[in-house]
């Protein structure tokens, strides 16, 4: 995964305990407005507090849970009301107040559509003093806020390295990207609907699960497929690929099976991912004449001991039940036979005397 680094001026409001301001929001959850003098008799249980209410409310409106409500005119600032924000409610729902604080900040983020947060890490900063500033041979290049970057501006997210919420509230116009050692590898399991980030960013340690993007197994193999350039070759009622007899390995053939190799896949919305190998892929045969060659086949090569009457039945059934929807025609034991000894020179010796002497001897 592509991954950036910069360093930026910002607020940025972390999540913490704040005791005093909880009975607040619960309060105004109840009562939908509150105002000072609410504040002083049910929560300090003196109505002569109100100064300390005051600055309370004060408080929580600075960290924008509370919002003031339009004033009717008839009490004036004195009996100001006041009422829960989004922000508010999220504090009361995780029992946690985000804290902002306005400083430089080292920002890890990537631009992978797999992430559901673009924002891995964010760690406070010390900028470097003016004198050391003086001696960097290199001059400090910006750039500007990309717009996938920009999206997660203002909510509560989840960076994976802080394993903690917060919100970044606000980043200064200039990113000052810098060069670090960082990786980070994700694995999708498809089929449990599992995403595993795994990887380092200049030491922090990633090893966490995350959210699977959300589409069907079946929309996947579908994209898979496409990339393979196989969508023509997948047959939707075998639930197999199909394949001819001349193109599989003999391994193939026994197994009905093979490993499918997707170089450098890509997913509509979702980029590009390393290659792919995916094992034992089912197939089929892509035509009748493939399924009868195949079927006979797969019947020579049962044949391990003299083909007597009813080991030949045995076999037969074994060799064939796999292409059942081709309605094949198995051969009789003596035609069979007479074909081998026709082709002996391409023929296996113990599989032609098998079935001959099997033949001649009436077994």
């Amino acid at each position: 995964m592509s991954i950036f680094c910069w360093h930026v001026i910002g607020e940025v409001a972390r999540a913490t305990q704040r005791p005093e301001l909880l009975p607040l929001l619960q309060r105004t959850d109840v009562k939908e407005a509150i105002d000072a003098h609410d504040i002083a008799v049910h929560l300090f249980c003196e109505p002569s507090r109100l100064a300390a209410a005051r600055r309370l409310l004060d408080i929580a409106c600075g960290l924008g849970l509370l919002q003031q409500l339009p004033d009717p005119g008839a009490q004036g600032a004195k009996r100001c009301s006041y009422s829960l924000t989004e922000l508010g409610r999220d504090a009361l729902q995780r029992k946690e107040v985000f804290v902002p604080e306005y400083a430089c900040w080292r920002l890890w983020a990537s631009d992978d559509t797999l992430l559901e947060c673009p924002v891995l890490l964010v760690e406070p900063f010390e900028e470097p003093r003016a004198r050391q500033d003086v001696r960097s041979k290199e001059h400090p290049t910006h750039e500007k806020i990309p717009a996938w970057l920009n999206q997660a501006l203002r909510k509560t997210i989840t960076p994976l390295g802080n394993k903690e919420a917060l919100r970044i509230e606000l980043l200064e116009k200039n990113l000052q990207p810098q060069k670090t050692k960082a990786t980070l590898v994700a694995t999708w399991d498809v089929d449990h609907s599992g995403l595993q980030l795994h990887g380092n960013l200049d030491g922090t340690p990633i090893d966490t699960p995350s959210s699977a993007p959300p589409l069907t197994a079946q929309a996947v193999w579908q994209g898979l497929l496409q990339s393979a350039g196989l969508v023509d070759d997948w047959d939707d009622q075998a639930l197999a690929l199909k394949r001819s007899f001349d193109t599989s390995s003999d391994a193939e053939r026994n197994s009905l099976r093979a490993d499918l190799r997707v170089p450098a896949p890509q997913l509509a919305k979702l980029g590009r991912f390393d290659d792919l190998r995916i094992a034992r892929v089912a197939l089929t045969p892509r035509s009748h004449d493939d399924a009868q060659r195949w079927a006979q086949w797969r019947l020579l090569e049962h044949v391990n001991h003299y083909a007597s009457s009813e080991r030949f039945k045995t076999w037969t059934t074994q060799a064939y039940e796999s292409f059942l929807s081709f309605e094949l025609s198995a051969p009789r034991r003596k035609d069979l036979a007479e074909q081998t000894w026709q082709q002996r020179e391409n023929s296996r010796a113990t599989t032609l005397w098998h079935l001959v002497a099997a033949e001649d001897w009436g077994l």
